[in-house]
């Protein structure tokens, strides 16, 4: 666990590699997916693994302006992900908080 501690950052990166490879596996073998929307599913999914893997490896040789430089262009595609799943988030927040416990509903006298 010590691994863990020291490297979180690390660790969160491989995660998203996994997601990233994971997701580009099921793209391809997906019997609906045509030849060009497969090799968009590969350039989407593996390039931006493969930059984050880069990255770290940029890092751990104390490159860190072009380990950061890869990182971030890694993490662009879950961006997407992130502003599809935000706002949704935020709107449950506004209906629990704001209406259901009373932040927007007057209370009884």
């Amino acid at each position: 666990m010590d691994f863990v501690r020291r490297n979180w950052i690390s660790v969160l990166v491989i995660v998203v590699v996994v997601f990233y490879v994971t997701l580009g596996t099921v793209w391809m073998f997906d019997p609906e997916q045509t030849g060009g929307e497969k090799v968009v599913g590969f350039l989407l999914t593996f390039v931006p693994a493969a930059a984050l893997l880069a990255g770290l490896r940029l890092a751990r040789r104390g490159k860190t302006p072009w380990a950061r430089i890869a990182i971030g262009l890694g993490m662009l595609p879950t961006l997407v992900f992130w502003w599809m799943i935000f706002p949704v988030l935020s709107a449950v927040a506004v209906v629990w908080f704001g209406i259901v416990k009373g932040g927007l509903v007057p209370e009884p006298a």
